[in-house]
């Protein structure tokens, strides 16, 4: 199961040889740090995945349509961790080896409504058994 998490990437140290810091505006209290550009989006999985395996639940990302045209979201959550020279962007996690290993089961399901599911699955790119499962956990 993967998700799409936005991250802002505070550069300010950088210049004066510091890391860059990681914020997760959908994970209130993860962080992180990488020394180069190349290790922030490995970091940053890490970061999830760490945080998230001590959670109750798994925060659900914002959703991309927002983050493209979110200046206004970057802008704001960069407000608050009071950044001033910030990047954007977005991390894919598999949050499966936190998870455990899925298990098939059979259900039955009206037929009107399993073809209301699908069509809602489909539309936010999902397979039926990952927006079934991300249903079941939002719903507890």
């Amino acid at each position: 199961m993967k998700k799409l998490y936005p991250i802002i990437v505070d550069s300010s140290e950088v210049e004066s040889g510091g890391a860059y810091g990681i914020f997760f505006p959908d994970i209130p209290g993860c962080f992180s740090a990488a020394d180069t550009e190349e290790k922030i989006l490995d970091n940053a999985r890490e970061a999830v995945l760490l945080h998230i395996g001590e959670l109750d639940n798994i925060p659900e990302p914002t959703k991309l349509i927002h983050m493209l045209d979110g200046t206004k979201f970057v802008k704001q959550h960069a407000k608050k961790l009071g950044l001033k020279k910030f990047l954007a962007g977005m991390v894919d996690v598999d949050l499966s080896s936190i998870a455990g290993p899925a298990k098939r089961i059979n259900v039955t399901i009206p037929e009107f409504a399993l073809a209301k599911i699908d069509a809602a699955a489909n539309s936010a790119g999902k397979s039926r058994s990952e927006f079934l499962t991300d249903a079941g956990l939002r719903a507890l």
